[in-house]
């Protein structure tokens, strides 16, 4: 099965009410009940804004975890089957927006694990990396060229855990992993980041070069 951009060349008696609730560029998609319902029920004008709104923040998501445009096109793809297949599942009890982003992780997880994600020990012997939160130095497009070329267990729980807000606890279970392989992966992601930013802009980035420092 594949999702497409629906057509609107359907239920043209729908086109002027529909076209009212797309979503605006630049702000956030709002759904109401009933643009949800007349989805759930098939209704190409609403699906599309459902499509229109989402997308953007869908596939960012996707990207991150993905670290390639075609992977995040996959998992987007799968992502809105699940959201459409189970629209008439969401109960209206949090944002519709949190509820297909909790959606588009969990496949993105899905799909990682079928590649058989590898997560690295730290090595101790080596230093703990600083606590510093290195992603705070960053604007939000060089943080996401910094994810798309990190090795994909750092990418996972560095997304999990910094950008999603999940606790290590929380990732331990979601990936099948133990909390310290969690903090292990999280620390090392940080380090890489570091490494990363003082060798390719060593003015820049040049105090963080001797940022680590044990717990």
């Amino acid at each position: 099965m594949s999702v497409s951009k629906p057509s609107t060349l359907q239920v043209p008696l729908e086109q002027a009410e529909a076209q009212a609730l797309l979503p605006v560029k630049g702000k956030s998609p709002v759904f109401s009940e009933e643009v949800i319902r007349r989805a759930a029920e098939g209704k190409a004008y609403y699906v599309e804004i459902i499509y229109r709104g989402l997308s953007p923040l869908l596939f960012g998501i996707s990207l991150r975890y993905a670290g390639n445009r075609e992977d995040a096109e996959d998992i987007l793809q799968e992502s809105f089957i699940k959201i459409f297949n189970n629209l008439s599942r969401f109960r209206h009890e949090g944002s519709f927006e949190g509820w297909a982003r909790r959606i588009t992780v969990n496949t993105a997880l899905e799909f990682l694990r079928k590649k058989t994600l590898y997560f690295e020990e730290i090595d101790k012997s080596r230093g703990t990396p600083s606590k510093e939160n290195i992603e705070d130095v960053l604007q939000a497009e060089e943080l996401m060229e910094l994810l798309r070329l990190m090795p994909d267990g750092y990418r996972t729980v560095f997304n999990l855990y910094v950008i999603e807000g999940f606790s290590h606890a929380e990732i331990a279970k979601m990936l099948g992993i133990s909390e310290g392989t969690s903090k292990s992966q999280l620390s090392r992601a940080k380090e890489w980041i570091r490494q990363r930013l003082v060798n390719v802009y060593p003015e820049r980035f040049s105090h963080l070069k001797n940022s680590n420092s044990d717990e």
